[in-house]
């Protein structure tokens, strides 16, 4: 039974408060007001009587009782104070009979765990003892209560206040028991003593390790020691580790190293290829053969050319085909949304583009009116000469952009908007002052033309514009224009795409697309299904109905042949591990070159670690060395790692072993440009005492080829015999092997693409045409719009993965790397290593060649001038050709510069030089030279041709004094 106390008639009328009464499990203050109820206080929040000036105050944590009288006011905190503990004494005593059983437990767990004490481990644990972790807040009242807090609940309390405090705590000690007890061992694994992040790799064993190993950092040392190592430790027996790795020749080299170590030839080691083709074996009950068209990219090609030609035959389809060659061949740019005209020319330089009649359009709306005509049998004519003479000393002979010699019109097409704004790209003043002079000059010599414009080209396909136009044409002056069309039979259609070479990039774009499709987490439906908001968007799904009946096509010559590719080994995999087909005994997944990893991939490890509760990934990679995503490797799946497993731990492999610091320092600074890179610092066993990376600028490529590998040579005829890779952005970039290596004797030539050459080393590297071209580096060829639709998403800064892969070039070399470019054609790389001051060195040769990097073209202006071979004839020609046809000759005083033209002269870029040559008055663009001829010397325009051509100039001028020729 509680106790009641009245307050007084005085705290009364104070207060309001006349009596308090203490119940069980609380204590009321009944008043005027009512009746209000309070809980007691926790036994270690103080029960304190304070005095004021009229008032004794009763204070405890959520309440304060004021009081007239002294007596009254210590006769409550009494009676409170015994109540208090009447209540919590009971409480307590249980919670603390609780602490103890969680304290057993925890000592009898713990001595089962002798091992890294991994998250899922702890979070299993405490699943049980949730409900009694806030024991912890009642240490404080169980002292004061006289509970003696033994060794063994010590011992608990760190692990239920701070669960991952202790856990950490647990884990270092453990790794650091762990190193000391087998330093012999990981000193003697390998030739060399492992380095102190390799052992640590071993010993962490955390659910998700993720390695990030450098450019030589010793990531397969690393997989081998650690597999050894969790046998040696009792962790796992061989048979429950798997190993996997992307190639065949990355499996057998893991697989050599591990399987050599005795006790662990029962480990496996596995392409992921291989492990799904097995599961799908197994579950299947039979072996399944792989087809053909996976291992060998000509007979893909060939498949798909029969598959096409069979389709064919299906009306539908060959409608489609005709129109998505004729509409849709390439990916659509709007010159409106170009910034300036070299940065559309070079877009265009890197697609090439060219009208099924052969033509090389300078837009991609020329190209769709070409296309429209050819298709149509419309005759046209591509830029010809206008008949009538237009060209004056400022202004080239008159070449519309389409003429129709049967309808005796011609068309215009200009880049504007609705409200005639012009493209950002291209001079607004000069431009429609040109638009007028046309429409001027064909008034004047009554010529009829028909004008199209960008912005009908918006959502539409301008071949359509131009033929309703073309109609009303016809219609005016009472044609037909049907009369004038007559369809183009497939057939020829198809023969002239082969002639082209377009049919055989379209198989390409068809087969790639098969394989990174299947890779890819999409279904066919989906795609089919996006929203079309553009040209390309109406273009992905003209591909879409064509890729659906091939698609169809292939899948069934599969499932008749019992056949299957390399992504269905994989996909298959993931479902019938999902459905419980397959059971995984494997306690340890340890994957090689982690940063190569598509999603379809990943999702095989996912499924093999959820069929076990104690499986483990382990992954070895470099976020820095990520230079697959055109066959599906998505990079965040490195840099997000914790995003897509959980408890994750981290190791860097900091310590390289294959190049020195000089190397180490530009490739790390310019990898680490892009801020989504993984920060890492890379340290070096190797030293150098000079500038070993070296940029080598010459005019001719086969020169700065032979001048590096003559410095290459010249050193190891003192140092020894050295290994060099040739590598290259593209295998077209191959030089004549056979005679480098007769001339070199001293060297060991091989060369490859970077792709290839990734998980190799040299002596030393050069890396050929760091230039800025389409098949340069950075590369400016961009995969097809189609194809990204089913990549992962393309990381925002730019050039990344190109990036990436000049790390790995030169990242391959023990010693040295050369860098080859040409004047004027310097990589966005190249630049960038010059204009950031990185350790690098920059060999030009006889001249200082910064005027040349730096002359613009004088044609259009935004071009600069580069160096060009013809057969015997050297010369400077625009970088926005064949766009800009603008050419310079080579100084012949100086024999290096271009000769640069201005109104009244052809002038030597060299400051040293200078050297000039009179502009032709006739054409304005010619060089006036000295000629002889029967009736003596004269001076001739550099342009006159023979033949007469449409930009032969035939200014002559008789001379006397021939000093006048030059200055």
């Amino acid at each position: 039974m509680g106790k009641t106390i009245n307050t007084g008639v005085f705290v009364f009328f104070l207060t309001g408060v006349s009596k308090i009464s203490f119940k069980k499990d609380h204590f009321q203050l009944k008043g005027i007001l009512g009746k209000r109820t309070l809980k007691y206080p926790s036994i270690s929040s103080p029960i304190t009587l304070k005095k004021n000036l009229w008032f004794r105050s009763i204070e405890s944590d959520g309440f304060s009782l004021n009081f007239l009288r002294p007596t009254i006011a210590k006769q409550i905190a009494t009676v409170l104070e015994e109540h208090r503990t009447d209540y919590w004494r009971p409480i307590l005593c249980h919670k603390f009979t609780l602490l103890q059983d969680t304290a057993k437990r925890f000592a009898l767990w713990l001595c089962e765990q002798k091992r890294y004490m991994r998250k899922s481990y702890l979070e299993l644990f405490l699943a049980d003892s949730d409900a009694r972790r806030d024991l912890v807040r009642y240490e404080e009242d169980f002292a004061l209560l006289g509970f003696k807090i033994n060794e063994e609940i010590g011992e608990s309390l760190p692990l239920l206040k701070d669960p991952e405090a202790w856990r950490s705590d647990w884990n270092h000690r453990w790794c650091h028991t762990q190193l000391a007890k087998n330093r012999d061992w990981f000193d003697g694994l390998e030739k060399h003593p492992m380095t102190e992040a390799q052992r640590n790799a071993c010993v962490v064993d955390e659910d998700a390790v993720l390695v990030l190993a450098g450019a030589g950092t010793g990531k397969t040392s690393t997989m081998k020691a650690k597999t050894a190592y969790l046998v040696r430790a009792g962790l796992a027996r061989p048979e429950e580790i798997l190993l996997l790795a992307f190639g065949k020749d990355a499996r057998d080299e893991l697989a050599e190293r591990v399987h050599t170590i005795p006790g662990l030839e029962r480990v496996e080691v596995s392409t992921f290829h291989a492990m799904g083709k097995r599961i799908v074996d197994l579950v299947r009950g039979k072996r399944t053969d792989v087809t053909v068209l996976a291992t060998d990219d000509q007979q893909m090609t060939k498949f798909i050319d029969k598959s096409i030609e069979t389709l064919r035959a299906d009306k539908d389809f060959q409608d489609n085909l005709t129109k998505y060659f004729g509409d849709y061949l390439y990916p659509f740019a709007n010159i409106l949304d170009f910034h300036n005209k070299r940065e559309y020319f070079e877009y265009l330089r890197v697609h090439n583009i060219r009208a099924l009649g052969g033509e090389l359009v300078k837009s991609f709306e020329e190209l769709q009116i070409a296309n429209h005509l050819y298709l149509n049998g419309i005759k046209y004519e591509y830029e010809p000469k206008y008949p009538h003479d237009t060209a004056t000393r400022d202004k080239r002979p008159y070449h519309p952009d389409f003429y129709l010699p049967e309808l005796d019109v011609y068309v215009e097409h200009f880049g504007v908007d609705e409200e005639g704004n012009i493209a950002r790209c291209i001079d607004a003043q000069a431009y429609r002052e040109g638009m007028a002079w046309k429409r001027q000059t064909h008034q004047a010599f009554g010529t009829y033309m028909i004008e199209t414009y960008s912005y009908e080209a918006k959502g539409v396909l301008l071949g359509e514009v131009l033929e309703d136009k073309l109609a009303n044409f016809c219609s005016k002056r009472g044609l037909s224009l049907d009369r004038f069309k007559h369809k183009v039979l497939p057939v020829e259609i198809f023969k002239q795409l082969r002639k082209l070479g377009q049919w055989s990039v379209f198989s390409k774009l068809m087969s790639d697309f098969i394989n990174v499709f299947k890779g890819s987490p999409y279904e066919l439906e989906q795609l089919e299904a996006l929203p079309i908001e553009s040209l390309n968007d109406l273009r992905f799904q003209a591909f879409l109905r064509l890729f659906r009946k091939v698609y169809e096509h292939y899948e069934s010559v599969l499932r008749a042949n019992e056949t299957m590719d390399f992504n269905d080994m994989i996909r298959e995999a993931v479902r019938h591990v999902k459905a419980g087909n397959y059971l995984s005994l494997y306690k340890y997944i340890m994957v090689d070159e982690f940063q190569d990893i598509a999603p379809l991939r990943a999702d095989l490890v996912k499924v093999l670690l959820a069929q076990q509760s104690d499986c483990a990934l382990f992954c070895v990679g470099d976020d820095w060395q990520t230079i697959y995503r055109f066959a599906g490797s998505d990079v965040t799946l490195t840099t997000e790692f914790s995003r897509h497993f959980s408890a994750v731990k981290q190791v860097v492999l900091d310590k390289t072993f294959r190049f020195n610091d000089k190397i180490c320092g530009v490739a790390s600074r310019f990898i680490q440009s892009n801020q989504s890179q993984i920060r890492k610092q890379i340290e070096t066993i190797e030293h150098s005492t000079q500038t070993e990376v070296h940029v080598v600028i010459r005019m001719d490529r086969n020169t700065a080829l032979e001048e590096a590998l003559s410095a290459i040579d010249r050193q190891a005829k003192i140092g020894g015999r050295a290994s060099v890779f040739l590598l290259a952005r593209f295998n077209h970039s191959r030089p004549d092997m056979l005679g480098l290596k007769q001339r070199y004797q001293n060297i060991d030539l091989t060369f490859m693409s970077v792709h290839k050459a990734k998980g190799s080393q040299a002596d030393c590297v050069v890396v050929l045409d760091v230039i800025k071209d389409r098949f340069g580096f950075p590369s400016l060829v961009k995969n097809d719009p189609i194809i990204e639709k089913v990549l992962p998403t393309a990381e925002r800064f730019r050039y990344a993965e190109e990036r990436r892969l000049f790390y790995v070039a030169m990242t391959r070399a023990r010693r040295t790397v050369y860098l080859l470019t040409e004047p004027n054609k310097e990589s966005l790389f190249i630049k960038e290593l010059k204009q950031d001051d990185y350790d690098v060195s920059f060999d030009r040769g006889e001249l200082d060649r910064e005027v040349i990097e730096t002359v613009h073209c004088p044609g259009c202006l935004e071009g600069l001038l580069e160096l060009a071979v013809s057969g015997e004839r050297r010369y400077y020609r625009c970088s926005l050709g064949p766009y800009c046809k603008e050419t310079a000759a080579i100084c012949p005083k100086c024999g290096i510069a271009p000769l640069v033209r201005d109104a009244e002269l052809h002038v030597c870029a060299n400051p040293d030089c200078r050297y000039s040559e009179l502009v032709c008055p006739k054409c304005g663009r010619g060089r006036l030279l000295k000629r002889k001829g029967p009736y003596g010397c004269f001076l001739g325009c550099s342009l006159y041709k023979k033949d007469g051509g449409a930009m032969s100039c035939d200014y002559t001028k008789r001379i006397e004094n021939t000093d006048v020729m030059s200055r």
